[in-house]
């Protein structure tokens, strides 16, 4: 199934396959606007009824309808691997890349390492886009674990650790510590690289309650935000 997508997205002369490229551009939407995936019959349906003829055509034989949730999730995939085609691309070409991760869990409490990267764009702007959101599998995560992934990502898309010019996080002491943190590890293979505190994340420590609590402006900040 993946090759005939990738042929109608390159050539969509036949009725079917620009249904295909419109079934494409329908999944596409629903991951920008953050819309569950099993809402994909649904909307094909009222895109019918709006009148979007070449969705008329997605059904390609007896047993082929691409209007199926397992279709949509492999459009998804092929989606997917051609935006992060395209950002490895940009990370080969970009001088200069910074690194930003944090530990999250999923839906499931899984622990989850999501890393972006910020590079030089051909028209010189800064641009930040999204790597990865790797699985930790190790019962305890360590600074070391974290660093080794963050390595394996950018190794996988052909990206040494030299260009790494910065490193953003949360602060945490995995991230940050002196001694063993994740940025002093990474240091150790390039000690150009330089290491940032999310000015979120302390602005939030700025403002918390202990920080706060005898001084006035900052109390009044944080009833602020949090009232």
């Amino acid at each position: 199934m993946a090759s005939n997508f990738e042929r109608a997205v390159v050539n969509p002369v036949t009725l079917q396959e620009k249904a295909v490229v419109s079934a494409l551009r329908t999944v596409y939407w629903l991951g920008k606007e953050y819309i569950a995936t099993e809402k994909y019959r649904s909307l094909l349906n009222f895109l019918k009824l709006q009148g979007c003829k070449d969705l008329e055509n997605l059904t390609v034989g007896k047993n082929a309808s691409y209007d199926s949730v397992q279709s949509a999730k492999e459009f998804q995939s092929v989606i997917a691997e051609n935006i992060q085609s395209e950002n490895t691309e940009k990370l080969q070409k970009s001088s200069f890349v910074s690194v930003m991760a944090d530990e999250s869990t999923d839906i499931a409490v899984s622990k989850k390492l999501v890393i972006y990267a910020k590079l030089i764009s051909d028209c010189i702007i800064p641009k930040t886009h999204f790597l990865t959101n790797v699985t930790i599998v190790e019962e305890v995560c360590t600074a070391s674990c974290v660093a080794q992934k963050i390595k394996n990502v950018l190794a996988a898309r052909g990206v040494s650790l030299h260009k790494v010019m910065s490193f953003g996080s949360d602060g945490a002491s995995i991230m940050t510590g002196r001694v063993g943190g994740v940025s002093t590890l990474l240091k150790k293979e390039n000690p150009f690289m330089i290491n940032i505190h999310c000015m979120a994340h302390r602005l939030a420590l700025c403002s918390s309650s202990q920080a706060a609590s005898n001084v006035a402006t900052m109390e009044k900040y944080r009833q602020l935000l949090t009232e």
